[in-house]
C-alpha cells in the first residue's frame, strides 16, 4: 500500500538508523512522500526548526534518558505545528 504525498523528516544519531530510513525512502511504495534525512538528534532538530516550518512527519532517533527525552521533546513541540506527527526510534 503506498504512502500518501506527505513531507517525513528525521533526525538521525547514528548511521545504524539513518542507513535503513534512506533505503526506506527509496521503496516504490514512498514513491509520492519526500523524506529527508538530517544528522542529529532532537537538539538538531530543535535547531533547525526554529528557523523552518515542520513537516507532517518527524523521526526522531534519540539515547536519552526518558526524563531528559520529555524534556527535549517538551521544548520540540514549542516549534512544531500542532499537526505534525512525531515518532522516537531510540
Amino acid at each position: 500500500r503506498p504512502i500518501p504525498r506527505i513531507s517525513i523528516q528525521a533526525f538521525c544519531e547514528t548511521e545504524g538508523v539513518a542507513n535503513p530510513v534512506e533505503r526506506a525512502g527509496e521503496d516504490r511504495r514512498m514513491a509520492k512522500a519526500h523524506l529527508k534525512v538530517h544528522m542529529g538528534g532532537i537538539a538538531t532538530a530543535i535547531e533547525f526548526y526554529q528557523s523552518a516550518p515542520t513537516p507532517n512527519l518527524i523521526l526522531l532517533e534519540s539515547r536519552s534518558e526518558p526524563k531528559q527525552l520529555l524534556e527535549q521533546l517538551t521544548q520540540l513541540s514549542e516549534y512544531c505545528d500542532p499537526t505534525s506527527k512525531v515518532v522516537v526510534i531510540g
